[in-house]
């Protein structure tokens, strides 16, 4: 049997790092995330097809770890489980899309389609649980959560419940004014998460949360130009959070961003490197792309995407 599954990851807008425990369980986190068609794929070869391919291929970068504890999870793991895993990825792993949750996501609906030929049961929440709890990482939700559902994600996190709200209406109105850029690197974001909430990052985290259902009301009432104001607001606090989230080359490609016609944006991820977003004016935006470009800072064609996690048994 070959099972084909596939899952987008995801553009954090507002919110990030407020859906990480222990802020999120004590204060409540809340985030709004946009799902792309940068997607992880995997393929599962199972019985008799699994000789196509006996041995695991992950995506450049991808951690092994992550596919053998989801493989435990569902009693599948070890050299007579007559499983194997081909995995490939539409960006670069490791960069702030939200790539592992995406891939733990896919891998447990390919798993769940094999093992039951059902409707799918609570996938976001094994993937997540995997990660914080067989592997100790210190990731968020919305990673899972965009992933699954697709579209425009506003999430609510309590401590035993994750509300989910869809606002697939506005991303007409929002998706012209977003670029995306790839600015180099990876990191492994699980292990920049800091684990301990100081009353500092608290702070800083409340503030930022508090920005979520500002963003939502904006772009409610059709000021997208506002929402970029508001997202270089947000950059700027999150740059509080640790002196690892940004470095010299991402403040001076920011700026230069600035300078260029990007109303506000953000490193993605927990920071260091990888993908940038802005807000740009659509009239803008070629000529933004091509001042970004001359500093070796490049563009990545994306579009929003709306359907979430598949899987099929071919």
């Amino acid at each position: 049997m070959i099972i084909k599954s596939q899952a987008p990851t995801r553009i954090g807008l507002f919110g990030g790092g407020c859906d990480v425990n222990p802020f999120a369980s004590k204060y409540g986190g809340e985030t709004l995330s946009l799902a792309i068609n940068l997607r992880q794929h995997v393929t599962l070869l199972t019985d008799d097809d699994v000789w196509k391919q006996p041995e695991h291929n992950l995506p450049l970068s991808a951690d092994p770890a992550l596919t053998y504890k989801i493989l435990d999870a569902y009693g599948l793991n070890g050299m007579h489980s007559g499983i194997s895993v081909k995995s490939r990825f539409d960006g670069i792993m490791g960069a702030g899309l939200g790539s592992s949750g995406a891939y733990g996501v896919a891998l447990v609906a390919a798993l769940q389609r094999y093992k039951h030929n059902s409707a799918f049961n609570n996938i976001a929440l094994a993937a997540y649980e995997i990660e914080v709890n067989a592997l100790g990482w210190n990731g968020g939700r919305q990673d899972q959560h965009t992933a699954f559902d697709g579209g425009l994600i506003h999430l609510k996190i309590g401590d035993d419940k994750v509300e989910v709200f869809i606002g697939n209406q506005y991303i007409d109105r929002l998706a012209p004014y977003l670029v995306l850029m790839y600015a180099g690197g990876t990191r492994e974001s699980h292990k920049r998460q800091p684990k301990a909430l100081t009353e500092e990052r608290k702070q800083v985290l409340m503030l930022i949360k508090a920005l979520v259902p500002q963003a939502i009301k904006m772009l409610n009432d059709n000021r997208i130009k506002d929402m970029g104001l508001l997202m270089h607001e947000s950059w700027q606090l999150k740059k509080q959070l640790s002196n690892g989230v940004s470095t010299p080359k991402i403040d001076y490609a920011y700026e230069h961003a600035k300078k260029n016609g990007a109303l506000g944006g953000k490193l993605m991820g927990a920071g260091g490197c990888g993908y940038m977003v802005f807000f740009v004016e659509p009239d803008k935006r070629e000529f933004f792309i091509g001042k970004m470009k001359e500093k070796g800072i490049e563009n990545v064609d994306f579009s929003a995407d709306l359907n979430g996690v598949e899987a099929r048994i071919l």
